[in-house]
């Protein structure tokens, strides 16, 4: 009898050990399947983006706007943006709260861009964009700053009166982008 249930306690207990085993192999076979999926999305993204800067055709969709004095603010990304689509470069700064001249609570510019210099640093694997655009309100200079996948992107705005605001938010391609443009008064 005592052969018998050491035996049975055994045989549960290489049951109980192959069960736990089994379940840290199904844990491990999950979490490299999981980061698979991550490393496809992310080579998808860094496709996409690359393709986008190539064509010249991408929108940077902000979510915060910084001035030059570094002070930043929050803001809805559909309607804060920089649009390029070949020589055309649309930006917007609008807000939810108020109506502005643009119909979207604050400021739309249709420009021609006149130069485009894009530089791929191959060591950080980023994108820097230099834009010089003219629009009836004057000249503005863009540079554009994106990661490789575009999740992380700035924008600085300059123009020959004075101002300077920063974009902040990621960078998409145009078919992409949900952003709404405003009616451009300039």
């Amino acid at each position: 009898m005592k052969k018998l249930i050491t035996l049975v306690l055994a045989a549960t207990l290489c049951m109980a050990i192959s069960s736990a085993n089994a379940q840290t192999q199904n844990k491990k076979a999950r979490k490299q399947a999981k980061q698979e999926e991550q490393a496809k999305i992310q080579q998808e993204r860094i496709a996409l983006t690359t393709m986008a800067i190539d064509s010249s055709s991408f929108v940077l969709e902000a979510d915060r706007l910084q001035n030059k004095w570094g002070n930043t603010i929050n803001v809805p990304s559909n309607l804060n943006f920089i649009a390029l689509h070949g020589e055309s470069c649309f930006v917007q700064v609008g807000s939810n709260t108020r109506f502005g001249p643009n119909g979207v609570g604050g400021v739309s510019i249709d420009t021609r861009v006149t130069k485009m210099n894009v530089r791929k640093n191959k060591k950080s694997d980023s994108y820097t964009i230099d834009l010089i655009c003219m629009s009836s309100q004057g000249t503005f200079d863009i540079t554009i700053s994106s990661s490789n996948d575009g999740q992380i992107a700035s924008a600085s705005i300059t123009s020959n009166w004075g101002g300077r605001l920063t974009y902040l938010g990621k960078l998409v391609p145009t078919d992409e982008s949900t952003v709404y443009k405003g009616t451009p008064r300039y």
